[in-house]
């Protein structure tokens, strides 16, 4: 099976506690406007064009660059914020974040991390939070980082039973994924 599965560039892991093969599939996804590229492997679906759904939950996808979901309800979202808008003139990356914080009603006592880092390069900023906006208690990593023209967001949203193996998924995106700005 691992052979079969790994020559059509499958995934392929063996858990031990079930005693089951787990293969899943490779696909490519870009961004509406594409900058982003990235690869993902398993059952996510493009929910870019749906709103407040069973698909999206609470969460509103309208406006976003990219939005997959998992099938357990992970999801991935990218938003941009041009420069030249009147709300970010002249805003550095940390007021950024505090508006972006503003806009998703993330309290301060939901913070769970919050640290600086490396994005492609750019310095980006990241919170691990508690999202409490749906109907299940999820846990979100925003990450904020800008380029010369835009703000950009990069969310990953799990519910709370499934952070853990949603957020090696979310790493192993990231580490796929290129930025182009052009």
């Amino acid at each position: 099976m691992r052979f079969i599965s790994e020559s059509v560039d499958a995934k392929v892991e063996w858990d031990e506690k079930s005693r089951t093969v787990i293969i899943e599939s490779k696909r490519q996804f870009a961004s509406k406007d594409g900058k982003f590229h990235f690869t993902a492997y398993g059952l996510w679906k493009n929910i870019a064009d749906i709103t407040k759904s069973v698909d999206t939950g609470q969460m509103d996808v309208s406006g976003a660059q990219l939005a997959i979901r998992y099938f357990n309800y992970t999801l991935l979202l990218i938003y941009s914020d041009p420069k030249t808008a009147d709300s970010f003139k002249n805003l550095k990356l940390a007021k950024y974040l505090e508006q972006v914080k503003k806009g998703r009603n993330i309290a301060k006592k939901e913070i769970i991390e919050e640290k600086r880092t490396k994005l492609f390069g750019f310095d980006a900023l990241q919170i691990k939070y508690i999202n409490r906006n749906d109907w299940d208690k999820r846990i979100d990593t925003l990450l904020v980082f800008e380029s010369d023209s835009n703000f950009y967001t990069i969310l990953n949203s799990s519910c709370e039973d499934t952070y853990k193996s949603s957020s090696k998924q979310f790493q192993d995106i990231l580490d796929s994924m290129t930025f182009r700005e052009s």
